[in-house]
């Protein structure tokens, strides 16, 4: 990023400078932040250190989530341990939501979780009908029967809806 203009994003992607790419998230300035997301995108799994350090950012948040969720698989992990941080847990669930099949079995793991069980049964409502056959499974598992009842539940009612 120069002194004297907008930040190159193209030699910021081709350089691979995620921590550079990351701090645009937040710039206040959409067409920069925009720019970010599709770099840090295309540059995958090597973003995600960066992205999920920026979803503790209040401005920066929805532009990381977007990009975590285009990424995908490598972002799941990442992403289900940041249910257990308050301030990022909606969006961290939000990007899960948009991964879906894939994150289902962290989050049945996170449903043990006392900090993110929450959050892990709501996201994986969310995901719906691709959650039901490891849900029903957790149905089995003390720690996680409580909140694996609640997401069945869920997805029974959204479907009673639709």
């Amino acid at each position: 990023m120069g002194l004297f203009g907008s930040p190159n994003i193209g030699k910021l992607k081709a350089d691979r400078n995620v921590g550079a790419l990351a701090k645009l998230l937040d710039s206040g300035k959409q067409d920069q932040s925009a720019g970010a997301v599709s770099a840090l995108i295309e540059i995958g799994e090597a973003s995600v250190p960066a992205l999920i350090l920026a979803l503790q950012t209040e401005k920066a948040r929805a532009f990381a989530s977007v990009a975590l969720s285009k990424i995908g698989i490598p972002a799941v992990g990442p992403l289900v341990h940041a249910l257990d941080e308050p301030a990022m847990a909606a969006f961290a669930a939000c990007a899960l939501v948009d991964i879906g099949a894939p994150a289902v079995l962290p989050l049945i793991a996170a449903l043990k979780s006392k900090d993110s069980q929450a959050f892990a049964a709501v996201t994986l409502a969310k995901i719906g009908a691709p959650a039901v056959g490891a849900l029903t499974l957790a149905l089995e598992d003390p720690e996680a029967k409580e909140f694996a009842s609640l997401a069945l539940q869920q997805i029974e009612n959204d479907g009673k809806k639709g």
